[in-house]
Parts: structure tokens; sequence; C-alpha cells
């Protein structure tokens, strides 16, 4: 998985691997060591959805703390000037 998308892609992206965990999750087998592998398939599917997420939520997290320090120093620059 490339380490970025563009931001009309991650939506996409992100359904195609939930779903993907989501049907190895589904496959029923009676071997044991296979089914067991088709549940790893299932978590690595997930766990990529997670990742994924959480580094979005980072990078807002950022940008939004950004955004309010930005904002503060305007408006202190702001009720200075007045």
């Amino acid at each position: 998985m490339p380490a970025k998308f563009s931001e009309d892609l991650i939506r996409p992206v992100l359904i195609a691997y939930f779903r993907v965990g989501r049907l190895y999750a589904k496959i029923v087998t009676p071997d044991k060591a296979k089914q067991l592998e088709h549940l790893k398939q299932s978590l690595d599917s997930y766990k990529v959805c997670s990742n994924t997420i959480l580094s979005l939520l980072a990078c807002a997290t950022i940008v939004y703390v950004n955004y309010i320090q930005t904002w503060n120093a305007m408006l202190g620059h702001f009720y200075l000037c007045t």
C-alpha cells in the first residue's frame, strides 16, 4: 500500500480494505490452519484501515492545533493594535 493517497482516493481504498477484511472473516473451511490464515488476512486488512484512520486523525489534529495557534496569534496582534 502506498504511503499516501490523494484525498479523493482515501475513502474508496479504506472501504476496499474493510470489505476484504470482512470477506476473509466470513470464509469458513474445515481446515483449521486455513481458517486461521484467513482470519490473519482479515486482521491485516482491518489493521490497514485502522492505522490509516489513526494517521489521518493525527494529521487533522496537528492541522487544527496549528490553525488555533495561528488564530490566537492573529487575535492577540489585533488586540495589541487597537
